[in-house]
């Protein structure tokens, strides 16, 4: 799992592991290999630490044509059929950018039919947080076709999940409940 971050040319790059030194082409090797074995890929952008692409875009007048023609480099680049938007953090309450994300979503679904689209969003216990809803509902006015949501069921925050004191649960224990 590795997330893409944007750069200054409406482009995306990559958080580069150990193995992997150059971020592009090492990737279009190591994803046309794990292919021929028979794997499939999906690349997540977005993450808690960078500022997504939808974000710095939104920052900066981008439209949805050159967001989507973003993805679609993405998409086209590493021939692949699945996209992962990880929204988390500052970028899951930014109305502006997740207005401009989802309608750049719909311009690749029609470039790109084949594509499928994810979301890994925050959740609490209860389920997604009123940001997450608000992204899934974004999207489905856009007209974006979802294929599904991950959720982060793992670190709630002490307020909404208590791991210490009365009535305290493991976070494996809340995401089960």
């Amino acid at each position: 799992y590795r997330t893409v971050t944007s750069t200054a040319a409406y482009g995306v790059s990559w958080d580069r592991p150990p193995g992997i030194v150059d971020g592009g082409e090492g990737w279009i090797v190591a994803i046309a290999a794990f292919k021929a074995a028979g794997g499939d890929v999906m690349i997540s952008l977005g993450g808690a630490a960078g500022t997504s692409l939808a974000q710095w875009g939104a920052a900066r007048g981008m439209t949805a044509t050159q967001l989507a023609n973003a993805y679609v480099g993405v998409v086209d680049t590493y021939g692949i059929t699945h996209l992962d938007f990880d929204i988390e953090g500052a970028a899951v309450a930014d109305q502006k950018s997740i207005t401009l994300h989802s309608q750049a979503l719909k311009i690749l679904q029609q470039a790109r039919p084949q594509v499928q689209i994810w979301y890994t969003l925050p959740v609490l216990p209860s389920g997604l947080t009123a940001d997450g809803v608000k992204v899934v509902e974004s999207a489905l006015k856009a007209g974006v076709t979802l294929a599904g949501v991950n959720v982060m069921a793992m670190d709630y925050g002490e307020s909404a999940a208590p791991t210490s004191g009365p009535n305290a649960k493991s976070m494996g224990a809340y995401a089960i409940d």
